[in-house]
């Protein structure tokens, strides 16, 4: 069976109980998915539900194989390769059992491929088959980058969750990262702002309030829709017929930004007052998209079917 993970209804909260997001139902398999929103919008809470380390607030994710999480720090405080890795104990393990201490729960889980399997995974990495004794801190930046990823494909997962993984790197730790992106055969979720690595993914999945929106595509195609709304929404408020016609009462936008005497002002400026203001409303593309939609094909649920939140957009 292929690895993947369901969302079921997910609420996700602060530690102190401040709402970040509601009703989150989604899936992820074998494709790349970048994950983006405004700063503090619930991305690393997410991973960090996904990958079992916090509890949501509400609802429930359901995991297919295995996962791994690389966090942004992963690597940080580690005084030994060893503890960089995360493979101290399973040493500490196999050091008891070869000199006569060993508990029946160490002759359990020792694990006698660990040493080939850290020499395999460090050459992957394009690191040396350092000792694992070696002090991290002799690692540079971009090194410390590699054992984190080591670390990771270590837990042998089917899906790797990655937070904000090129941040504050050197040009060989962001390399390492893009590497790993490129060649990785089974399916990443990362949660980012560096656009040229969500030009890589398959997939753009934004969080809001309310749930999430997905975009087909990189960050182009997520980028392209976004100003295709702001497009839509500017011509949108030159019309009070158009408002009129699909359910929006003519002035809302003007009112919005302008007051209700602001419908006596020129179309072309209200217009464009009313799409500034309306920005900092977390739906106004999808609102704008929506419209679009029901003009084209009279469907209804536009905002639900491409709906996108330019005040995310703006943010990066």
């Amino acid at each position: 069976m292929s690895a993947s993970i369901t969302l079921s209804s997910l609420s996700l909260a602060t530690p102190d109980a401040r709402p970040l997001v509601a009703d989150l139902t989604l899936a992820f398999g074998a494709e790349r998915t970048g994950l983006v929103g405004r700063n503090g919008c619930g991305k690393s809470t997410l991973l960090h539900v996904i990958s079992g380390v916090l509890a949501p607030a509400a609802g429930e994710v359901s995991v297919t194989g295995k996962i791994a999480l690389m966090e942004q720090h992963a690597c940080a405080g580690a005084a030994t390769i060893a503890e960089a890795l995360g493979v101290e104990e399973a040493r500490a393990c196999l050091a008891r059992i070869l000199d006569g201490t060993a508990s029946e729960a160490d002759l359990d889980e020792a694990d006698w491929t660990l040493e080939s399997r850290v020499e395999a995974v460090l050459a992957q990495v394009g690191l040396p088959a350092w000792p694992l004794d070696r002090p991290a801190a002799a690692a540079s930046g971009g090194q410390r980058t590699r054992l984190a990823i080591a670390r990771m494909l270590l837990a042998e997962p089917d899906i790797l969750l990655l937070d904000e993984p090129t941040n504050n790197l050197d040009a060989d730790g962001r390399a390492a990262i893009l590497s790993l992106i490129e060649s990785w055969p089974g399916g990443i979720i990362v949660a980012s702002h560096d656009r040229d690595l969500l030009e890589r993914m398959d997939r753009i999945v934004e969080l809001t309030p309310v749930g999430a929106t997905v975009t087909g595509g990189g960050w182009t195609a997520f980028a392209a829709l976004i100003t295709a709304g702001l497009f839509v929404m500017w011509m949108v408020n030159l019309s009070g017929a158009a408002g009129e016609k699909y359910g929006i009462p003519y002035p809302v936008f003007a009112r919005a930004s302008l007051g209700t005497q602001g419908a006596k002002l020129p179309a072309v400026l209200r217009a464009t007052v009313a799409v500034f203001w309306y920005g900092v409303q977390v739906y106004f593309a999808s609102t704008a998209l929506a419209l679009l939609i029901r003009s084209l094909t009279g469907a209804t649920g536009g905002a639900e079917i491409l709906g996108l939140t330019g005040i995310d957009w703006l943010s990066f």
